[in-house]
């Protein structure tokens, strides 16, 4: 799993369409958010559950860091060769938040989490 992850004292965004017939359906609409971090995220084939704990743990220790409450997740292919099939992607993030809150930290889709 590959992530870059970036503070941002906003950030906006507008979805225009399902880039893969998997992805969820999506209100068309401008979106802003301020003092958020956002994650760009890459799941790889050889990734499994202990992995993206790991990156669950590791984006909460640096939330805490930033003093942030708010994350953006948005999935991006560009930063690995190496992608997992999008199925096994949203396999492996409903067996990641299982077990968790219902805050679902992490989640294969956009997504927005306010602690």
């Amino acid at each position: 799993m590959r992530i870059l992850q970036s503070h941002a004292d906003f950030i906006e965004y507008e979805p225009t369409k399902r880039e893969i017939k998997q992805a969820e359906e999506v209100t068309k609409k401008k979106y802003r958010l301020k003092d958020v971090v956002v994650l760009f995220v890459s799941v790889e084939d050889s990734d499994d559950e202990s992995v993206g704990k790991k990156a669950i743990d590791d984006v909460k220790n640096f939330l805490g860091k930033v003093k942030c409450k708010k994350i953006l997740i948005y999935p991006f292919a560009h930063l690995s060769r190496d992608l997992a099939n999008p199925n096994q992607v949203a396999h492996q993030s409903q067996g990641t938040s299982s077990g968790r809150d219902s805050k679902n930290l992490f989640e294969e889709r956009g997504e927005i989490w306010e602690g």
